[in-house]
């Protein structure tokens, strides 16, 4: 969490979404923004209401809450320049609050004690919540970032992807149980055990607001040296 327009996955799978195509769209950055599309696109853009169930706070602990000074960020429709939502900015405390909690979480062995088979089926719940709002999501995506429309779509089937591809992982490295090194002298025995390492912190950028996310949060929910 922090001063970044980032919509949270709980949020997103959540919300629904009427965004209409915005396709081959030229922008160009002008002050800060994007310079203002056709009278058309700015017509089919004001249409769409896909953000007013789209979750607005910050997800700490298990709950959405507000920013604890009540902070917002304005979300921004680059397509017509309007605001389009205001989403909570997490600040020192807030990001006090959300390590506390996941180290709560980590140290109960609530998810760093699940058996891998378990952990890996709730990967892959995830990245069927994703598939199966991949349209809304993909517009949403479209509308908060500005790209085009098959792009997003393709951004949000990976980010599914992600979650599926380190669901199989996890469940190797049980298979595996040790790696076995050769370090080249029969009088050793070097092997390597992957642990839980702890709470991770995540920064994530713009240009890919989802699957950048997913990057970092699906590969460090299998509590796995290797992955961490």
């Amino acid at each position: 969490i922090g001063r970044t327009p980032l919509c949270n996955l709980p949020g997103l799978v959540r919300a629904s979404s009427k965004l209409l195509q915005v396709t081959n769209m030229r922008t160009t950055r002008k002050g800060g923004c994007f310079s203002k599309p056709s009278a058309y696109h700015r017509k089919e853009c004001t249409r769409s209401d896909e953000h007013r169930n789209m979750r607005t706070q910050l997800y700490i602990d298990g709950s959405f809450c507000p920013a604890g000074d009540g902070a917002t960020l304005e979300a921004v429709d680059p397509a017509t320049e309007k605001v389009f939502a205001k989403v909570a900015s997490g600040g020192a405390s807030d990001v006090d609050l959300a390590v506390r909690a996941a180290r709560d979480a980590f140290d109960s062995g609530i998810w760093s004690g699940l058996p891998a088979p378990e952990r890996a089926t709730v990967l892959r719940r995830i990245a069927k919540g994703i598939t199966d709002n991949l349209e809304m999501l993909s517009r949403l995506e479209t509308r908060d970032n500005g790209k085009p429309l098959p792009e997003a779509r393709w951004d949000i089937k990976d980010a599914a992807f992600c979650f599926e591809y380190y669901a199989e992982m996890i469940e190797a490295d049980v298979k595996a149980d040790c790696q076995t090194v050769d370090v080249g002298d029969a009088r050793f025995d070097s092997r390597i055990w992957r642990e839980p390492v702890g709470v991770v912190a995540a920064i994530t950028p713009w240009n890919f607001p989802m699957l950048m996310a997913v990057w970092k949060v699906a590969r460090h929910w299998p509590p796995d040296a290797r992955l961490c």
